[in-house]
């Protein structure tokens, strides 16, 4: 399956996943 963001590396997109499921635990947990 094709990445969603080809212009992100592999590192940045882990950040960029970390950081959307810290956002979602906090609006959840708020």
């Amino acid at each position: 399956m094709p990445k969603p963001f080809p212009h992100l590396s592999r590192r940045q997109a882990l950040q960029t996943a970390a950081a959307t499921i810290v956002a979602l635990g906090l609006l959840l947990w708020w």
